[in-house]
C-alpha cells in the first residue's frame, strides 16, 4: 500500500483513497498537517457531505488550527444552523444562491460555518472556501450593564455555585470560562489582596486579576475546600451553554431584559473608571493588551460607584 504522507523537500505531501481512487490531497508546511488532511479525508465516503465534514472537523481544528476544545465546541454551537441547513449536501457542491440566502437568514452564524469549511480548504477537500467573500453584518444585540440592584439579585437567584460565580465575576471582571476553570492552586493572598491567576485566558493567554469584596471573600472561602471554585452540582466545570441557560432562566424570573452574564465585566469595569482607575491599569485588571482603548470605547458605562459595597450585604 503506497505511504499516504510523503515528503517532498522541506513540506509534506498527502494522498488518500477516497471512493476506491487514490487521490491528491494537497501539499502541508508539517507532517501533521498533512496526516489531518489523510484523516479527514478517509471515512469511507461520508466525508463527501457537509454532515460528514462536521462530524469528523473537530479532530481536524485541534491539529490543523490548535484550537482548545471550548472553541470547537463554541464554533459547532454557532455553526449548527448551517448543518441543519446543508447537512445532506455534497461538500464541493454547496449552491451560492441557497448559501447567500441562508446567510442573510443568519448572519450571527457566517463566521463559525465559513471557519469549518475554511478547514476543509486546507486539508484538500475544497479548493475553495464557498462562504469566501460572503459578508453579511450580523444585528447587533441590545445589552447594557446591569445595576447594582441587578447583580444583586442575579447572585442570589441562580442556581448552585453560579450565584458565587456571578458575584465574583462582578468583582474581578473574569470572564465566564476563567472563572469555570478556576481552582484553589490559583487563589493566594498577597499583602491583604486576594489574586486569582488565570492559566488559560482569551487567547491562551495566562494573567493574574485581583478581587475585590465582597468576591474576595467567597474566592478565599471556597478555595479553602480544595479543587474548583465553582464546580457543577455533580461535579465537573461549568460549559458556557449550562450557564446561559440558567442565566437567561433567572432573568426572566427576575424580570431583567438585555443583561449577559459577559456584562458583569462591563460592571466591574463601570465601577473602576468611576472610582478614578487610570484607563491603563483597568485594562491591566481586565488582561486587555490595548492600553485602555476598549476600556473607553466599550467598557466604561457609568454606574454607581458604591455599587459593590451593596452587593452580598456587605
Amino acid at each position: 500500500m503506497p505511504a499516504l504522507v510523503v515528503r517532498r523537500g522541506d513540506r509534506f505531501g498527502a494522498r488518500c483513497k477516497v471512493g476506491g481512487k487514490l487521490t491528491w490531497l494537497g501539499t502541508f508546511d508539517t507532517e501533521p498537517e498533512a496526516r489531518a488532511a489523510v484523516d479527514a479525508a478517509r471515512v469511507d465516503g461520508a466525508i463527501d457531505t457537509v454532515d460528514g465534514w462536521f462530524s469528523r472537523w473537530p479532530g481536524v481544528a485541534r491539529v490543523v488550527g490548535d484550537r482548545s476544545d471550548e472553541t470547537v465546541e463554541k464554533t459547532l454551537r454557532h455553526a449548527a444552523g448551517f448543518r441543519r441547513r446543508f447537512g445532506r449536501v455534497r461538500l464541493n457542491a454547496l449552491p451560492r444562491r441557497e448559501l447567500v440566502s441562508w446567510a442573510v437568514e443568519s448572519p450571527g452564524a457566517v463566521r463559525w460555518a465559513r471557519t469549518i469549511l475554511g478547514d476543509a480548504v486546507t486539508v484538500g477537500l475544497l479548493e475553495a472556501n464557498p462562504l469566501a467573500g460572503v459578508r453579511v453584518s450580523a444585528p447587533k444585540m441590545d445589552h447594557r450593564v446591569p445595576t447594582s440592584g441587578e447583580v444583586e439579585a442575579l447572585t442570589v437567584a441562580l442556581p448552585g455555585s453560579l450565584g458565587p460565580m456571578a458575584l465574583v465575576a462582578a468583582c474581578s471582571g473574569l470572564r465566564l470560562s476563567e472563572l469555570a476553570a478556576l481552582e484553589a492552586r490559583d487563589v493566594r493572598l498577597e499583602g491583604g489582596v486576594t489574586i486569582v491567576t488565570v492559566r488559560r485566558g482569551k487567547g491562551g493567554v495566562r494573567g493574574e486579576s485581583v478581587v475585590l469584596e465582597p468576591g474576595a471573600s467567597v474566592v478565599v472561602e471556597r478555595a479553602a475546600a480544595g479543587g474548583l471554585l465553582f464546580p457543577r452540582a455533580g461535579g465537573g466545570a461549568w460549559n458556557r451553554q449550562k450557564v446561559n441557560d440558567r442565566w437567561r432562566a433567572a432573568c426572566r424570573r427576575l424580570g431583567i431584559r438585555g443583561v449577559r452574564f459577559h456584562d458583569l465585566r462591563h460592571f466591574h469595569a463601570s465601577l473602576l473608571v468611576d472610582a478614578g482607575h487610570r484607563e491603563i491599569d483597568v485594562a491591566a485588571q481586565l488582561r486587555h493588551r490595548d492600553n485602555g482603548r476598549l476600556v473607553r470605547e466599550v467598557y466604561a458605562h457609568p454606574d454607581n460607584a458604591a455599587a459593590l459595597r451593596r452587593i452580598g450585604g456587605a
